[in-house]
């Protein structure tokens, strides 16, 4: 009887958790949506390429008259975050209503890794997943700039090899994760032949790179590195027109 008992219990026990839980999800969409709260996730400042006026901006643009005062059953969440998502300047997007039936839109904007600059004059940034986005009228980002024989972009150019872009972006990202690499380095150029040189903020010489090869791109930058701290760092920046760093273990100076 005791045995009878406690599994009497223990099943109206669950039946009213699922009554509390189930009161508690009708009054959340039974809830009207009063307040919109938006937030800047990452490393946002007011250099930042994306404000929260934009964001604001872009909700009533396209929501408006749909979000206040409506029931939160009735807030199309995944359209909003979608909405959202076609905007160039953010990686990342989450939208989600609380029990208060506040709408927070959290967002990630992306962060350029470098410019490229094409012959024809226009111009845009690739970000640290080798993503292409217009230029911001915010802010432009101090970053490395790419100039040259550059081809039209194509998405996904990370996963081309065949890519200069993909050369490109595989040599920046290793000088922008290098410290000392990123305070000497501000533009890459590739010339006709798909070669790039680079071009530092020092100094008026200029550094063959050649092309690229993933082998030997680390062992060539590392000599580099070698070269500007035991090399010029005596003889002076500007004793040199150009300094190539192309061949295995070797660094061929001209003057």
């Amino acid at each position: 009887m005791k045995k009878v008992l406690i599994n009497i219990t223990v099943v109206l026990g669950a039946a009213l958790m699922v009554w509390v839980l189930a009161s508690a999800v009708n009054r959340t969409m039974s809830t009207k949506s009063e307040m919109i709260k938006y937030k800047l996730l990452g490393e946002v400042s007011s250099h930042s390429l994306i404000h929260e006026d934009d964001l604001r901006v872009i909700m009533d643009r396209n929501f408006n008259d749909l979000l206040i005062g409506a029931y939160v059953s009735d807030v199309d969440v995944k359209a909003i975050e979608q909405r959202f998502m076609e905007e160039p300047y953010l990686e990342k997007v989450d939208v989600y209503l609380d029990a208060k039936g506040i709408l927070h839109i959290e967002v990630t904007p992306r962060e350029a890794m470098f410019r490229v600059m094409m012959k024809n004059g226009k111009s845009y940034f690739i970000d640290r997943n080798g993503v292409a986005f217009p230029l911001s009228r915010h802010y432009t980002p101090r970053v490395p700039v790419v100039t040259g024989h550059i081809p039209v972009y194509q998405a996904q150019l990370v996963e081309k090899d065949s890519s200069i872009l993909s050369d490109v972006y595989e040599l920046v990202s290793h000088i922008s994760k290098d410290k000392f690499l990123k305070a000497q380095i501000e533009e890459l150029y590739v010339n006709p032949d798909g070669l790039i040189e680079m071009i530092p903020k020092v100094g008026n010489h200029r550094i063959i790179y050649g092309k690229h090869s993933s082998g030997d791109m680390a062992d060539r930058l590392e000599n580099l590195k070698i070269f500007y701290r035991d090399g010029l760092s005596s003889e002076g920046w500007n004793k040199y027109s150009s300094i190539n760093i192309e061949y295995k273990g070797q660094v061929v100076c001209s003057k």
